[in-house]
């Protein structure tokens, strides 16, 4: 399942959510070996292409994120991520919002692996009255 939240441009953010196993029953923090997490922005028109489809933004490529990065996990595997501005800004000027995708990655008991992909609207910064 791909959650989808609407952000604006050059802010911070905190997003939430729970690791969980291929049955969906939480995993522990002592068997969690590794949590990874690249962002990227993602063309959706498929009609056309750009230089930016798939770009990696603020340089988190299979970035270690276990209680690393702007990312905590408590003992119950409950995961908090502090976006910073960097994380969504706007790559395409030409585009009233982009779509970005954030990509956790995690590896528990000896080699089990699970995702979840989260799909950002980046809009524009409101203008200041």
């Amino acid at each position: 399942m791909i959650s989808i939240v609407d952000v604006k441009q050059n802010n911070t953010y905190k997003v939430t959510f729970r690791l969980v196993d291929e049955n969906d029953d939480a995993i522990s923090l002592t068997e969690l070996t590794s949590m990874y997490l690249t962002l990227y922005y993602y063309n959706t028109d498929k009609t056309t292409s750009d230089k930016y489809h798939l770009a990696t933004i603020n340089g988190r490529f299979n970035q270690d994120v276990k209680n690393n990065n702007g990312v905590t996990i408590t003992a119950t595997c409950h995961v908090t991520w502090y976006m910073e501005p960097d994380d969504n800004a706007k790559l395409n000027s030409n585009l009233e919002e982009e779509a970005h995708i954030a990509l956790f990655t995690w590896a528990w008991d000896s080699g089990k692996r699970n995702s979840l992909p989260i799909y950002f609207k980046v809009g524009k910064q409101p203008y200041a009255i």
